[in-house]
């Protein structure tokens, strides 16, 4: 399960533009991470925020594309949270993940979601930017073998319990991610075939 696993490290870039959630500008819009770990290096500069509060059930790509492009925040849109910094309603929150030096930050993505039957959810979560400087960090994504067999744990699940996913790989869950992300992509345009 873990002897080739799939592994992406990507250094992350933000430019020193302040944030407006109202107006659609993030840093990075709120999300969830489609794998099963994610481990964060970053400096010493904030802007990194993590939702804490009741759980919305439907976190679908489109929900969370149509917050980035304008319509504010995540939990503007589900009237779960607020676009401003800290600011709550419906007993939910934006909270701030303070950086600590020589910390990493860990946050759980869908596919462990979905191993655990939603035991352990995925760390829905947004960069904003307050300071005007920029930032930077290092984000390393650790998921098992590509045909790795996801299926919910028995110890997740029972009588009272069902399964909430049916079984995937860990390949094909990501492959579908991304299909639901980028659904309205074909592809490069071929020189003869602009519009």
């Amino acid at each position: 399960m873990f002897d080739r696993p799939m592994v992406t490290l990507r250094p992350l870039h933000y430019s020193g533009e302040v944030s407006d959630p109202g107006a659609g500008v993030f840093g990075a819009g709120a999300h969830t991470d489609y794998g099963m770990l994610t481990i964060l290096a970053t400096d010493d500069t904030p802007g990194l925020q993590i939702w804490t509060g009741p759980d919305v059930a439907s976190r679908s790509a489109s929900n969370i594309s149509n917050a980035n492009s304008g319509g504010g925040s995540w939990g503007e849109r589900e009237g779960a949270g607020a676009g401003e910094e800290g600011a709550a309603t419906a007993g939910g929150r934006w909270r701030d993940v303070e950086p600590i030096a020589g910390a990493f930050i860990i946050n759980l993505g869908d596919m462990l979601e979905r191993w655990t039957n939603g035991r352990y959810r995925s760390t829905l979560h947004r960069v904003i930017n307050t300071s005007g400087r920029e930032r930077y960090s290092i984000a390393f994504f650790f998921e098992p073998n590509f045909d790795a067999e996801v299926a919910v744990l028995p110890v997740c699940c029972g009588p009272d319990d069902p399964p909430r996913y049916p079984p995937t790989t860990a390949g094909q869950h990501l492959l579908d991610k991304y299909a639901a992300t980028h659904a309205g992509y074909h592809g490069p345009v071929k020189k003869g075939q602009e519009k």
